[in-house]
């Protein structure tokens, strides 16, 4: 506008031409065109030149169209009396030449006005307010900006590109975009219509880094006291275009047109205002939203909404326990949409929104969904509402105690926008950024905001995250609710989970097959990928250890990070064991890591490598994903029980390390936790054993999950070639070396001079421990002939301490017997090795049978067998019954003897064992076919009796020429192992 322009306020006067007459008293008038209707403007400007004109009727000038006269009447002496006329502005609207500026002769303006004249147009803004309010002139528009009636002012195209212009007397706003005006209502008043819009963009540079602006006309909102349409711009993050310091939107504020009322509630909250004026009920939508915390289970009404004309006319929405209403209450008729919500289990979860929308319109349709599902209701009447409730705490009945927030709109398809960081409007914000997104109280995704209001009720998306991904800003949108990954979704029964940004659902097809028609909002594809059950999902989600598998219970189920999972079955008999209440919640098959068993109710380790004999179910334990029958282990003394992974294993010590099993030659004496827990079938190891106060090695042999000795095994390949070379005429004695050579009067070794101190010496053990170099040493005779055997505690070849060096012979003697198939083979010069049980046999004559140790065994358990039977009927007696277990555990036979002579049949042992962990030696004897009674007449069993001691019991019976004998005691409290030697060399004849 040009500078040119001139502002007359405050006082409006007449200027009249100078002249000598006026200088006259008298009275100056105003007549109006129509000449009937006068004024007097004063009757006190003689002399001045200047005369005001009174207020009263300032706002009577110019409403006609004429000529306007000044009418001077002279008053007193004068020098020629009469009138004086002047023509003071012609009125024609039609040419619109009215109010003159200043720069004019004649000039009428106005006492209290403030008017606005242009030059470039020669026309006065605000003299005429009811024509002037928004009349466009060219590029200019009058306009009255302050709110003030009397204030008037002529705005520019270019000069206000940008401006928000508040044009009161029309209730209405205008905005610039540099080449037209653009205005926001009804335009009540205006004499020349402009453009309207909704939306409109404004195009400036060198503001900020923003070539536009986005404007939005908004709905006026009375409970902010604004009674017009209002422009917003959005400023985003940039600088506002507006001089005129309108309305200004911030990055995320939201705006509905038609909105009459916006509310954010916090729990307990009450709104009660009236119908905000022009809310008649005819048509409009409501968006509520609240969260999974409303509270209680009682089933008592809670009001969330309620616009009431009087108390039979009202629209409302209450919850009860079970259900879910929306209403509409018009005197006699009624409308009523329920949802069952009782499995909706209030939660203090945060992020779980309900969101309802109830919309009604002037085609009489009455609609309400809840979470996306919608019904419909038909013959709904408008209601003139008087107040709004809108309710999250106690009114009347009770609140809905939940955090909330209500939108109400006249229309009932009006869009709600939101004002983004790039400074536009818009009402899909999946197109902008995480900024605005979470400026709108809404979450992002990782490319798309869940979920605008446009959005609702029901927006359902997968968005895969990429690999560099944002924790705070991925996810997926499930039914207008933001899932983030690694949760679950809620209210899906812990069937579906968002993972990567993608969901994902556990056997949907049996357990939820609604959820597999869902398809996603956005590419119409699918929604929920469906998995099988035991499939893994790792939550992607950054320092979170949550992960899931689909359980056979048909849902996510939370479980330690696993690389795969197999569905495993639990055997009847163990799941016979569960007790009531946990059978009641067992199921037979679940998913467990590829070496665990299912209980029922929970995966079990792999007991492989588990000695403990407590983690057994009713004889089952979990080996490699399997339940299997296992038997339980005891260590050779006896001393402890447990498992071992396979049942053809022995226990050596639970308390060991299971990375040794099957490395017998990893035992260590100084560290035995560093030894195998279990040794398999065919292998030996040296192991220590306490006899009353004495500690001794025992080379102990495991015979298919049974402990046994090397010198048993020994023993039975001698029985073999006694009762094959001589049946009725043998001997055989088993015992430490000097004892047992002393009962054959070294005829068993012609050359014991000469190996003897191998014999009784010590050689290196497990760590460096001195152990003897061989076991119990084993006598046969048979017939006229000796033979003997041994076995040996370091390697045959052994450079430094082998027996080839005891002999004579060099390490290389044996080379050829060096062989793994558990026989004997010949070494030359009568001897026989067999590599796989360290042992060594002498004979006079002949071979070593060809046969295993397990058929050796085999073998000599049939010797033993019917002997040991008869001295465990024996021992049903009273005196010996607390220990008959002790027989049938008897399985070292270190001391051992038979003896074969035509009908005479010799046989005893010497063991230890252990009762409940405590060792006990106990000395069992049969000997048939003899006649022990001395010369005296004493029987044999009260020989016996009278020659042994023991602290625990003894019996013997005699029957005929049979006399059997066991005797039990404490180590080191009887002379069980004292009498040994001779309780065998005295008989050995």
């Amino acid at each position: 506008m040009q500078q040119s322009i001139a502002v007359i306020t405050i006082i409006l006067v007449l200027i009249l031409v100078a002249s000598p007459t006026f200088a006259q008293s008298g009275v100056l008038k105003l007549l109006f065109p129509d000449q009937t209707t006068e004024a007097i403007v004063t009757d006190e400007c003689a002399g001045t030149g200047k005369c005001c004109i009174p207020t009263a009727i300032a706002d009577k000038v110019c409403t006609s169209e004429g000529t306007y006269i000044l009418n001077f009447k002279y008053t007193g002496d004068v020098q020629s009396a009469g009138e004086v006329l002047k023509n003071a502005h012609a009125v024609n609207w039609d040419t619109e030449q009215y109010c003159k500026g200043t720069e004019s002769t004649d000039v009428l303006c106005f006492q209290n006005k403030s008017v606005n004249f242009s030059s470039v147009s020669g026309k006065c803004c605000g003299a005429r307010p009811s024509r002037d309010c928004g009349l466009r002139s060219g590029t200019e528009v009058c306009v009255n900006p302050t709110k003030e009636p009397e204030h008037w002012e002529l705005m520019h195209l270019a000069e206000n590109h940008g401006d928000i212009i508040d044009v009161d007397c029309a209730q209405t706003q205008l905005v610039s975009d540099g080449t037209e005006f653009y205005g926001c209502g009804l335009y009540q008043g205006i004499a020349t219509q402009h453009p309207t819009f909704d939306l409109l963009e404004v195009t400036r540079s060198g503001v900020d880094q923003y070539q536009k602006h986005g404007y939005l006309c908004a709905e006026p909102d009375p409970g902010n006291n604004n009674t017009h349409p209002e422009i917003i711009e959005c400023l985003g993050d940039g600088r506002s275009y507006n001089q005129k310091q309108g309305n200004i939107g911030q990055i995320g504020e939201a705006h509905q047109r038609g909105e009459l009322f916006f509310a954010q509630l916090g729990r307990d909250d009450v709104i009660q205002t009236g119908a905000l004026g022009n809310f008649n009920g005819a048509s409009g939508k409501l968006i509520v939203k609240l969260n999974n915390t409303w509270a209680g289970s009682e089933d008592l009404t809670r009001v969330i909404f309620f616009a009431e004309a009087d108390l039979d006319t009202y629209i409302s929405i209450e919850k009860s326990k079970n259900k879910l209403t929306c209403n509409a209450v018009n005197g006699g008729s009624s409308i009523k949409t329920t949802f069952d919500i009782s499995s909706l289990t209030p939660s203090p979860q945060s992020g779980i929104i309900h969101t309802i929308i109830l919309t009604w319109n002037t085609n009489g349709q009455f609609i309400c969904s809840f979470d996306g599902v919608s019904q419909t209701k038909t013959g709904y009447n408008a209601i003139n509402v008087r107040e709004l409730f809108v309710n999250t705490g106690p009114r009347g009945a009770q609140g809905s105690q939940s955090p909330m927030r209500a939108r109400i709109s006249k229309d009932a398809n009006a869009p709600i926008l939101y004002c983004t960081k790039d400074a536009q409007w818009v009402k899909d914000l999946d197109t902008k950024d995480s900024i605005t997104c979470r400026a709108a109280g809404l979450r992002w995704t990782g490319s798309k905001c869940c979920s605008e209001d446009e959005d609702l009720p029901g927006e359902s998306y997968n968005d895969k995250d990429p690999p560099n991904y944002n924790d705070q800003e991925s996810g997926a949108c499930f039914k207008s609710a933001h899932v983030a990954n690694g949760f679950l979704v809620p209210q899906t029964n812990d069937t579906v989970l968002a993972i990567l940004g993608e969901f994902y659902g556990c056997q949907l097809n049996e357990t939820a097959p609604h959820f597999l028609a869902l398809t996603d909002t956005h590419t119409g594809k699918p929604l929920i990928n469906t998995t099988n059950r035991c499939t893994l999902a790792y939550n992607a989600t950054r320092n979170v250890n949550v992960n899931y598998y689909c359980s056979f219970r048909n849902n996510w189920t939370r479980t330690l990070k696993q690389d795969q999972l197999f569905p495993r079955s639990v055997a009847p008999e163990v799941r016979s064991v569960l007790n009531p209440a946990q059978n009641r919640s067992a199921i037979d098959t679940e998913c467990c890591p590829q070496q665990q068993c299912w209980s029922g109710i929970a995966c079990v380790n792999d007991q492989r490598n588990d000695p403990n004999p407590r983690n057994t179910i009713k004889g089952f334990r979990c080996i490699g994903g399997n339940w299997t029958t296992m038997t339980p282990k005891h260590t050779f003394d006896d001393r402890v029980f447990g498992f071992c992974p396979r049942n053809e294993q022995c226990l050596v010590n639970p308390s060991a390390n299971a990375s040794a099993n099957d490395l017998p030659h990893a035992i260590s004496f100084a560290h035995p936790e560093r030894g195998p827990i279990c040794i398999t079938n065919g292998q030996y190891i040296l192991q220590s054993i306490t006899r009353g106060d004495a500690t001794q090695s025992t080379s102990t042999y495991c015979n298919n999950g049974s402990w046994t000795s090397r010198t048993n095994i020994l023993a039975s390949y001698l029985a073999s070639i006694g009762e094959t070379q001589a049946p009725n005429n043998y001997a055989l004695f088993c015992d430490r070396f000097r004892n047992t050579l002393n009962f054959f009067e070294y005829r068993a070794l012609p050359d014991a001079n000469f190996v003897s101190h191998y014999m009784d010496a010590t050689c290196t053990g497990p760590d460096k421990t001195p152990t003897p170099c061989v076991n119990e040493f084993c006598v046969l005779k048979y017939g006229d002939k000796v033979a003997w055997g041994t076995t040996l505690n370091k390697p045959i070849n052994d450079s430094r301490e082998g027996f080839l060096n005891a002999v004579g012979k060099p390490v290389t003697h044996c080379d050829n017997a060096l062989q793994d198939d558990a026989q004997f083979h010949a070494c030359g010069a009568n001897m026989w090795h067999n590599n796989a049980l360290g042992a060594i046999i002498h004979l006079p004559t002949g071979a070593v049978p060809g046969i295993t140790t397990t058929e050796a065994l085999t073998a000599g358990a049939a010797y033993i067998e019917a002997r040991m039977q008869a001295i465990d009927t024996f021992m049903e007696s009273a005196t010996l019954a607390d220990f008959r277990t002790f027989i049938l555990s008897t399985h070292m036979f270190e001391n051992l003897y038979i003896n074969r002579a035509g009908q005479k049949d010799l046989f005893a042992f010497l063991q230890t064992n252990r009762v409940n962990g405590t060792p006990i030696d106990y000395l069992a004897a049969r000997y048939m076919g003899i006649n022990i009674t001395d010369p005296r007449g004493v029987s044999g069993c009260d020989l016996i009796r009278n020659r042994i001691t023991v602290d625990l019991a003894k019996d013997c019976k005699t029957v005929g020429t049979t006399n059997t004998f066991v005797g039990v005691q404490t180590p080191g409290e009887g002379n069980l192992r004292i009498i040994w030697q001779d309780f065998t060399a005295k008989l050995r004849k």
